[in-house]
């Protein structure tokens, strides 16, 4: 099929063939937002009584005597005068809902039910803006973060130095005066938290929030700096109802996507033809792409993160998509694995359901107080299990199930694709995790089970590996936690094998 007929289709935007009622067929409704794509959507109320929430619970969670300073995330350079598209730091978008670039958030510890914050802004020439497009004034910022005190980016070495020195004018100008932080300069006890986790900003240098701490410190000995990631990440880990309703429509289009594929899938498209598709429903829908898209064929299925796109579709390939829309920073991730030609083959079947069959184990484990380990567990338990039963390992002590599925089953979802937040936690209401067990049999698979477990072992699964060669599977969905259990976000794209085909050869 040429791009041409590809294209004509996507203008028609004829409805998907599965079914009647699943979710991905409903049309995602647009969402007016400004056309300055410098600017903020209007917030709704929900989000923004969100920030204000979150600032109140990260100040609450810190020392009296302490001050958070976060940075936006610098302006990445593609080459020579062109940047990357700038996407502001997840961090910092979380407690301000500010996404432009020479941001910084200053937070005082929760005092007298107020949490003490400046925001400060870029300030641009008009110049700049005839260039660059419109940037948020000072009372637009703080209608969209909520935070009344607003500066500009130029002033905050000054605001910082006076608060660091107590400045009489300064707490008297924000009703300071009693913050237990000020009584803290005075005993010597100041902590100034930062986001030192954070990459540096070349390869090779110190982050800014490293310089900056080196910096203060020499200039306020007395003071010392601790990082901030964790507690951020334990706020982000419990999606609040507007996250979760960004979430979802992220989902939602990421399923539409998956279903304009599945509508145009045929060989002789090109895996670039497949991920131009993907692209234009997520602009479409003003959503963007929160990792790049995974559209791999044949062989290349068995790559976890294949990176290109240049190999045509053939009969009897298998095309497995990993792919996610964001929406307002929020991501998805979801993952499927067609027949090009609408029907499984016997081999291609019979990995399916050992995949299938690890991912529906691992769901029937997902409920609070449970841990990452233990759904994987189980998913591992499955596949070895499966792998065994067709002859592609010998036993499931050996742990040569890693030759196949030699990743994580789950990990955290939210702002980033793979979220904040440790795996050692047990899970609780509100968590949104991934379950997406895989099946790898790639063409170097018996040079590493030689390598692994020796020449024996090689030997007794050759003949077997070759049968299945060149077979990835992964299946991959969205999930809540709940109070009992969980709740699969992304089942309005089919996933088990009979609906997968009846839903492609009805297209």
């Amino acid at each position: 099929m040429k791009l041409l007929t590809i294209a004509i289709s996507l203008l028609c935007l004829l409805p998907t063939p599965w079914g009647q009622a699943t979710s991905a067929q409903e049309a995602v409704p647009r969402v007016t937002v400004s056309d300055d794509t410098n600017a903020d959507p209007t917030l709704d109320s929900d989000l923004a009584s969100d920030l204000k929430r979150r600032r109140d619970a990260l100040a609450e969670k810190m020392d009296k005597c302490g001050m958070v300073i976060l940075f936006s995330a610098p302006q990445r350079n593609k080459s020579g005068d062109t940047d990357y598209p700038y996407r502001q730091s997840s961090h910092l978008f979380y407690l301000t809902g500010i996404r432009q670039a020479d941001t910084i958030l200053l937070l005082l510890a929760h005092h007298e039910k107020v949490t003490p914050a400046f925001l400060f802004l870029q300030t641009v020439s008009p110049e700049d803006e005839l260039w660059y497009g419109k940037h948020l004034r000072r009372e637009e910022g703080s209608r969209l973060s909520g935070i009344d005190s607003i500066y500009a980016t130029s002033e905050f070495d000054k605001i910082f130095t006076q608060l660091m020195r107590s400045d009489a004018g300064l707490l008297d100008r924000h009703h300071l005066g009693k913050h237990p932080f000020f009584a803290g300069r005075r005993q010597k006890k100041t902590v100034v938290y930062l986001d030192l986790q954070r990459k540096a900003d070349e390869e090779g240098d110190m982050s800014r929030e490293k310089r900056f701490a080196q910096r203060f410190i020499a200039r306020f000995p007395d003071a010392r700096s601790r990082d901030i990631g964790t507690m951020l990440a334990e706020l982000r880990l419990v999606k609040s109802p507007a996250e979760l309703a960004r979430m979802q429509k992220a989902m939602r289009i990421t399923e539409q996507a998956l279903c304009m594929v599945a509508d145009e899938m045929q060989s002789g498209v090109y895996e670039y033809e497949i991920r131009a598709l993907i692209e234009y429903v997520f602009q479409q829908h003003e959503a963007d792409w929160a990792f790049p898209a995974i559209v791999a064929s044949g062989a290349n299925t068995t790559t976890l993160h294949y990176p290109y796109g240049r190999r045509r579709l053939e009969d009897g390939d298998l095309l497995l998509l990993d792919i996610g829309a964001s929406y307002d920073y929020y991501a998805a991730d979801i993952t499927r694995t067609l027949p090009v030609n609408g029907t499984f083959s016997k081999e291609q079947r019979d990995i399916y359901e050992i995949v299938q069959a690890a991912q529906e184990a691992a769901f029937a484990t997902i409920k609070p107080g449970v841990k990452f380990a233990q759904i994987h567990q189980r998913a591992v338990e499955t596949v070895s299990q499966g792998l065994l039963r067709l002859g592609l390992i010998d036993n499931v002590e050996s742990g040569a199930y890693n030759l196949y599925f030699m990743h994580g089953t789950s990990h955290w979802l939210g702002l980033d694709t793979h979220d904040v937040g440790p795996h050692n936690i047990p899970l609780t209401p509100g968590m949104v995790l991934t379950v997406e067990p895989g099946i790898y049999v790639s063409p170097d698979l018996l040079v590493r089970a030689q390598q692994m477990f020796g020449d024996e072992f090689a030997q007794k699964i050759a003949a077997q590996v070759v049968r299945y060669q060149n077979i990835g599977i992964r299946i991959e969905d969205d999930v809540l936690v709940t109070q009992n259990g969980c709740k699969i976000l992304t089942s309005g794209i089919p996933s088990k094998i009979e609906e997968v085909e009846a839903w492609l050869q009805k297209k």
